[in-house]
C-alpha cells in the first residue's frame, strides 16, 4: 500500500503565488526537489507515516525510501492491512472477466494523521484505468493531408512547415525531457526513426517504476510515438527519460511522483488518461498536489485531451485527467486538409465518438484557475476549460510512427502533446542561451499572449468545426484551446526579458 503525503494547500498557494508575481518573471526562482521537501517538510510528514504503518504492523519498503518522495510505501498481510485502515478486502470479477483486489468503503486514518495522509493507493490492483489517446484512420479521406514519410505520414520536416519551426540555432541540446508511459517499446523501433529522417539517435533512458520492465505491449505505439515525436522538433536533447509504471492507481501516481521527486526533466508529456468521471476527488487531489509541485519546481507537463470529443467518458459531456488538472496544459486535436504548401486546419472531428474528436470541454471537478478568469470564448466562468492549446490529431492526416518494425500513420491527441513538450525543449533552450530560467508552467503566460496584440502572430487560431459538442470559434474555445503554436515567433516571444505578469491558478479547491 502507498500512504500518501497531504501538503498543506495554503502554503502551496502562497508560493506559487510568490514565484508568479517576481518583478522580473524571465529570472523566476524554481525550487530544486530538496528544496521542495525542505519547504513543505516531507520528512516529518513520511515519518508519521512511517509510525503508523509500523504501529499495525506493516513493514516498509525500504528499497524506495527516499526524502523528496511524497509517499511512503508499506506492506503486510491482508488482515493487518485491513486493521489498519478500517476497510474489509475482497476479490472481485470485473466486466472484462478479470478478478481483482478491492473494497467497498473509504479507508480511514486516525484524526491525527488527517492533514497528513492525501490517500491511500494500493487497497485495489485493478490494472487497465488509464488508456493511451491515439487513433488509426479508419479509412481514407480525400480531403486530407498527406505527408511526405513513409505510409504518407507526416515527417519531422513536414511538421516543422506546417507549424513553422525552422530554427536551426535551436535543437534542444542541454535539455531534458520525459515522457510518461505505462508500457514498453524497443528502441530500435526509436533509433530506425532517427535514422530514416537524418536525425542523431537519442540518449534514451529507461526508468522503471514499481518493476516495470521496458517490454513492448499492446500500447506500445503510444510509447515509440511520444519518443519520436519529442525528438522529431528536438533531435538534440541531451536526454528522453522515459518513465514507465504499471497501469493501476497506485503506479500511475508512483510515476509521476518520480517525475517530480526526480525533478530531471524541464519539459514532460503525458498521452495516457481517464475520463474525470472515473475518478474520485481524493484522487484528483493528490495529482493535483504532484502537478503544483512540478510548477514550484519550474517543470512544464503537456497532457492530451482525449480523443472522444466532448464526451471523454464515450456517454456524457466530460472531460479527461491530467489534462483536466489545473497546473497541466491540455492539448486539444486539430484536422488538416490540402497540401504541404497550400492547407487549412479545423477542429479534429471524425464525426462521432468511435471516428474521433478532440477532447474538451468543462470539468465537473474543479473551479476556474485564475488565468481563465474572463477569457472571451470560455464555455464556463466558474469552472476549468479544456483544452488549452491543441496541434493536428486527424489519423487521416497522422504522422509517421515507427514501432514493431513497420511503418504506421497515427493519429489522436497522444501525438499532439509530445510536440509541444519537444517546442518548450526548443524555448528552454533558447532560455538558457540568454541567461533566463526554464519556462516552467505554461499556461499563465500563455493565456496572457493568448490575449495580447501579438496573439495572431503567436498562434493560429483555429476557428473552424466543432469536438461534438463544443464550436470554435476567435480566440479561446473548448474544442482547440488557444490554437496551435507558430514555432519560431512563440519560441521568440520567450527569449527577451519578459515583462508578462501572469496570473497563477491560486486558491484552487474541489468544487
Amino acid at each position: 500500500v502507498s500512504l500518501v503525503l497531504s501538503l498543506d494547500q495554503a502554503l502551496l498557494d502562497q508560493a506559487l503565488a510568490q514565484l508568479n508575481a517576481s518583478p522580473a518573471p524571465g529570472k523566476k526562482r524554481f525550487l530544486t526537489s530538496a528544496e521542495f521537501a525542505q519547504k513543505f517538510i516531507l520528512s516529518a510528514k513520511r515519518q508519521k507515516l512511517k509510525d503508523f504503518a509500523r504501529a499495525n504492523g506493516l513493514a516498509l519498503e525500504a528499497a524506495d525510501e527516499r526524502p523528496d518522495s511524497m509517499v511512503v510505501r508499506a506492506s503486510g498481510e491482508a488482515r493487518l492491512v485491513e486493521n489498519a485502515f478500517a476497510v474489509e478486502l475482497n476479490h472481485y470479477r470485473g466486466t472484462d472477466g478479470k478478478i481483482f483486489r478491492g473494497h467497498e468503503t473509504e479507508p480511514m486514518v486516525p484524526q491525527s494523521l488527517a492533514p497528513d495522509v492525501g490517500a491511500v493507493l494500493g487497497l485495489s490492483d485493478e490494472a487497465g484505468l488509464f488508456h493511451p489517446h491515439l487513433r488509426q484512420p479508419l479509412g481514407a479521406s480525400p480531403a486530407a493531408l498527406t505527408g511526405s514519410g513513409p505510409s504518407a505520414g507526416l515527417s519531422p520536416g513536414d511538421i516543422k512547415a506546417l507549424y513553422g519551426v525552422n530554427q536551426t540555432a535551436l535543437n534542444g541540446s542541454g535539455q531534458t525531457a520525459a515522457v510518461f508511459e505505462l508500457d514498453g517499446c524497443n528502441p530500435s523501433d526509436i533509433n530506425a526513426y532517427a535514422a530514416a529522417f537524418g536525425l542523431p539517435n537519442p540518449n534514451l533512458e529507461f526508468v522503471s517504476v514499481d518493476g516495470a520492465a521496458n517490454i513492448p505491449g499492446p500500447a506500445t505505439a503510444e510509447v515509440c510515438g511520444d519518443v519520436e515525436l519529442v525528438m522529431a522538433l528536438a533531435p538534440g536533447l541531451s536526454k528522453i527519460l522515459v518513465y514507465q509504471g504499471p497501469n493501476t492507481s497506485q503506479g500511475v501516481y508512483h510515476t509521476y511522483d518520480k517525475i517530480a521527486a526526480d525533478n530531471r526533466a524541464s519539459a514532460i508529456s503525458t498521452s495516457w488518461g481517464r475520463s474525470e468521471s472515473f475518478s474520485d476527488s481524493a484522487g484528483l487531489q493528490i495529482e493535483n498536489q504532484i502537478f503544483q509541485r512540478m510548477a514550484l519546481q519550474g517543470q512544464t507537463i503537456f497532457a492530451a485531451s482525449g480523443d472522444s470529443g466532448a464526451f471523454d467518458d464515450g456517454r456524457t459531456l466530460s472531460v479527461d485527467d491530467p489534462a483536466s488538472q489545473p497546473y497541466v496544459t491540455g492539448v486539444g486535436g486539430t484536422s488538416l486538409s490540402g497540401t504541404l504548401g497550400s492547407f487549412t486546419e479545423k477542429t479534429w472531428n471524425g464525426g462521432s465518438i468511435a471516428g474521433g474528436a478532440s477532447g474538451g470541454g468543462i470539468s465537473a471537478f474543479w473551479l476556474i484557475p485564475n488565468y481563465q478568469v474572463g477569457v472571451p470564448g470560455t464555455a464556463s466562468q466558474t469552472k476549468r476549460n479544456v483544452p488549452d492549446v491543441a496541434l493536428n490529431a486527424d489519423p487521416a492526416s497522422g504522422y509517421n510512427i515507427f514501432f514493431s518494425g513497420k511503418w504506421h500513420a497515427y493519429g489522436g491527441t497522444s501525438y499532439a502533446a509530445p510536440l509541444w513538450a519537444g517546442l518548450t525543449a526548443l524555448i528552454n533552450q533558447g532560455r538558457a542561451q540568454n541567461g533566463l530560467d526554464r519556462l516552467g508552467f505554461a499556461n499563465p503566460i500563455l493565456y496572457q499572449l493568448g490575449a495580447g496584440a501579438s496573439y495572431p502572430a503567436l498562434f493560429k487560431d483555429i476557428t473552424t468545426g466543432n469536438n461534438l459538442s463544443y464550436n470554435a470559434g476567435p480566440g479561446y474555445d473548448n474544442a482547440t484551446g488557444l490554437g496551435c503554436f507558430r514555432g519560431d515567433a512563440l519560441i521568440q516571444s520567450f527569449l527577451p526579458t519578459l515583462t508578462l505578469k501572469p496570473r497563477a491558478p491560486t486558491g484552487l479547491r474541489l468544487h
